[in-house]
């Protein structure tokens, strides 16, 4: 038997943990009668202002470590929310593997709404086809300060951390979900129902909506049509996956009005009946349904959907490594440098020209290093220039024109062409029009890209869009 496994679920507001010892030389999990399992609440959260608090989360996770009587270093896989991060796949043309790696790279750049600076991008080809010129690609990534500071909080406690992934993924693993096939989770968590669309185990839309006591299910029927209704996306939806009576009702609902990619040929799986296909040897324990990331994390679903998993940990890693190996190589070529130079000086007085002449490569080198930056930043802000003869300011002004009562914008970005704007709303029909408005303006390839509801009247969204060449 191998040593304890570790899995942990990160969650906005809640530590969830699922504790094993897999009975196969491949670390697998085989029976779940023997799993352990705990939840904590975070008091405030783990996040607070974009920071992580450090100390809380250590704390934490150090009383979680010997409550259990996990021993230190003990190998940990780890699930994080899709706070400050994205994961989504791409249909691309095929491409060789020599250049593949400067072509993922421009897709980062384009796709990646994580400062450069600031980012550890992962990705995995879950699918090629030379012939027929098609490649897919998952592509990940989260703000790298983030996942520093729970990397630091993780091995403060005395975890040793293997995998890092987001918990929507891990979730898809739990749920077995084949790739390309399109599904509905509804799940009811405190204060509302989560709702998040699939294709295979990478998320399409997450959605958030809030419900208070007394409110009327055909309320969230039509705000849900309405949402969905937006993507303008009727691929079909094999099955509704339900956690929770209200859940259950909202499938039975959404099967019966004209919701774009359902009919009568999608399922209805609540999640109590698929966990009885989970190897179970006595009875199915309840309580570790609410640990379905936790669980997807130790079953590691076999073939099906496992290539879309980015391990965050292993690109940050590389990342690392990098970093290190030019490090090295600077040492070396420095090494040679200097080794060179002491040949053709012997003496003391010598040493001292020697030292003066490092002394002015030194200065010489920031110099160039400095001179290259900026022609650097001469010349993008020239590409910037040109690529918009006929100006910025003008749309981006004209935006202030579309706000309305009860909208109003939070943040807004412009790179490369790309409209990054997020805002808040108070009604979803204040966000159609917005889009509809941008739409009729110097914008295409209009998006909305995220959509949280907050509160009754407090919707906050996202939307991309793309600059129109006149």
């Amino acid at each position: 038997m191998s040593g304890m496994q570790v899995c942990l679920e990160l969650t906005e507001q809640e530590l969830h943990i699922l504790l094993f010892y897999p009975e196969t030389s491949q670390g697998k999990l085989v029976n779940l009668n023997q799993v352990r399992f705990d939840s904590r609440p975070i008091p405030g959260g783990w996040l607070e202002q974009g920071q992580v608090r450090g100390q809380t989360l250590t704390e934490l996770l150090n009383d979680f470590r010997v409550v259990h009587k996990i021993p230190v270093n003990t190998p940990t896989r780890l699930a994080i929310p899709l706070v400050n991060g994205f994961i989504r796949e791409y249909q691309l043309p095929w491409i060789a593997l020599r250049h593949r790696e400067a072509a993922i790279q421009y897709l980062t750049k384009e796709e990646t709404p994580i400062p450069q600076n600031n980012q550890v991008i992962g990705y995995t080809v879950s699918e090629e086809n030379k012939k027929s010129n098609v490649m897919m690609v998952s592509l990940g990534g989260t703000r790298r300060s983030t996942l520093e500071s729970i990397l630091q909080a993780l091995r403060g406690a005395g975890f040793q951390p293997t995998t890092v992934e987001f918990s929507v993924t891990a979730l898809g693993n739990a749920l077995t979900l084949k790739p390309q096939e399109r599904y509905l989770y509804l799940s009811e968590t405190r204060g509302g129902i989560q709702i998040i669309l699939y294709r295979g185990i990478l998320p399409e839309l997450t959605r958030f909506f809030p419900v208070l006591p007394g409110s009327d299910p055909e309320e969230w029927i039509t705000e849900i049509t309405r949402i969905f209704g937006l993507m303008d996306s009727e691929e079909h939806i094999c099955r509704i996956f339900t956690w929770g009576r209200s859940s259950a009702h909202i499938a039975q609902r959404l099967l019966k009005v004209e919701f774009p990619g359902l009919d009568q040929t999608t399922e209805i799986s609540p999640i109590k009946q698929l966990a009885e296909k989970w190897p179970w040897r006595e009875s199915l324990p309840q309580q570790v349904l609410p640990c379905l990331p936790c669980l997807g994390l130790a079953l590691e679903s076999g073939s099906q959907g496992k290539n879309q998993n980015v391990n965050l940990l292993s690109e940050y890693l590389e990342q690392g490594r990098k970093e290190q190996r030019k490090r090295i190589a600077l040492g070396i070529v420095l090494g040679f440098l200097l080794s060179g130079f002491g040949i053709w000086f012997q003496e003391k007085q010598q040493l001292e020209v020697l030292g003066d002449e490092v002394d002015g490569l030194k200065t010489r080198t920031v110099s160039l290093q400095t001179q290259e930056q900026n022609e650097t930043q001469l010349v993008n802000a020239w590409k910037e220039v040109k690529g918009a003869k006929l100006g910025i300011s003008a749309p981006l002004i004209s935006l202030q024109g579309l706000l309305s009562e009860g909208l109003s914008f939070e943040q807004l970005e412009y790179k490369e062409e790309t409209l990054t704007l997020q805002g808040t709303a108070e009604r979803a029909d204040q966000i159609e029009q917005f889009l509809r408005e941008l739409q009729s303006q110097t914008w295409g390839n209009v998006s909305l890209r995220e959509y949280r509801q907050e509160k009754p009247a407090l919707i906050n969204f996202t939307v991309t869009a793309i600059r129109l060449k006149s």
